[in-house]
């Protein structure tokens, strides 16, 4: 479905997107994800930075969360 602007939720697409990965790795026989509010918020913090920096990239400038394992080490 398209996704109206005006009525875009975020929230609600990343839980969206949560259950559905893990049906997929239920599927494949896989553990499913635990959600994990510390690791949402570092993941947030890097999509507004790579609105800020471009190209967008798993990495950015700042030290203490340069890459994507400084920002799990980190929450």
């Amino acid at each position: 479905d398209r996704i109206d602007p005006a009525a875009f939720d975020a929230p609600r697409l990343a839980r969206a997107i949560f259950a559905a990965t893990n049906r997929a790795r239920t599927q494949a026989g896989l553990p499913a994800f635990r959600a994990a509010r510390a690791l949402d918020d570092a993941a947030d913090t890097q999509a507004r930075i790579g609105a800020v920096f471009r190209p967008p990239s798993h990495t950015n400038p700042f030290p203490l969360i340069a890459t994507p394992y400084d920002r799990v080490r980190l929450a």
